[in-house]
């Protein structure tokens, strides 16, 4: 019951907040490092401020399917994403009201390791392995390696109509803005440096100055010393880094140098490369 009050509560202050003004909603795929821009919104006192990863209806019901599949628990304690996510739809989205959004991308491979780990539990229902040949082999097969490369056209576009592969990415600058209707739209690389992070959404949001704040950085988390073992030590099969360097969203957002680096990275190229050098 305590649930449900705290849950019904939340949703009234919410919807409240979204009313009193144009909200700035952080918008975008797990694990791209919004968390950090989010906190770093509400402690300079912009207001309201909104998160979200999944707002159009059919993907956050598509979302608790799969994760039902997996681990029913986890599905359930998703109640609150879930009301989030489907009020800020109902008050912004479908009444087609101003509002401003900041989306970050990241590359695939990367952003893909950091949600397996963030999501253990879900993956590994009842005990999480230590061994990196079980991990490597539960990330290969278990964690849905599409999600980076298809949220833009199953999520994004379905819920702002916006199509963001309609328009070069300027991959060096690596942000760009986008307007349509009532939505105003801030995209930018998570790679970039704090400080051009900082210039950027001040400059959106019309800001005098921005200061971020890091938050939610998985090596300071309780599976870190996994996660940083696994970054360190697991090699990642060529044909799932070649599929995830030629599809149309890494292609789309990043240089060719920035692919080959990434690619090099998790082949293990990287490494020897730094070995033989030194």
């Amino acid at each position: 019951m305590l649930r449900k009050m705290r849950s019904w509560w939340q949703r009234v202050q919410l919807r409240r907040e979204l009313r009193a003004g144009p909200p700035v909603v952080v918008y975008q795929m797990g694990k791209v490092g919004s968390l950090a821009v989010l906190r770093s919104l509400e402690a300079q006192g912009v207001h309201p401020v909104a998160h979200a990863h999944r707002l159009h209806p059919s993907s956050i019901r598509a979302v608790d399917l799969g994760i039902e599949a997996l681990n029913p628990e986890a599905a359930r304690q998703r109640w609150q994403e879930r009301n989030e996510g489907l009020l800020l739809y109902d008050e912004i989205i479908a009444r087609r009201r101003p509002a401003c959004f900041i989306t970050l991308v990241r590359e695939p491979v990367g952003r893909n390791v950091s949600a397996f780990f963030q999501n253990l539990e879900v993956y590994f229902p009842g005990a999480v392995p230590d061994e990196m040949d079980v991990l490597r082999e539960g990330f290969l097969e278990r964690y849905p390696h599409h999600l980076p490369l298809t949220w833009f056209d199953d999520e994004f576009a379905a819920a702002l109509d916006i199509d963001v592969y309609a328009k070069p990415f300027p991959r060096e600058e690596g942000t760009l803005r986008l307007q349509r209707g009532p939505f105003e739209v801030l995209i930018l690389k998570a790679e970039l440096s704090d400080e051009q992070k900082e210039s950027w959404i001040a400059d959106f949001l019309g800001l005098d100055e921005f200061t971020l704040v890091r938050e939610n950085v998985g090596t300071a988390k309780s599976y870190g010393d996994l996660y940083t073992r696994f970054k360190e030590e697991v090699v990642l099969p060529p044909a799932y880094l070649d599929r995830m360097a030629q599809a149309k969203y890494t292609r789309h957002f990043y240089t060719d140098e920035e692919i080959d680096a990434m690619v090099a990275r998790w082949s293990g190229a990287a490494s020897t490369i730094e070995e033989t050098s030194s």
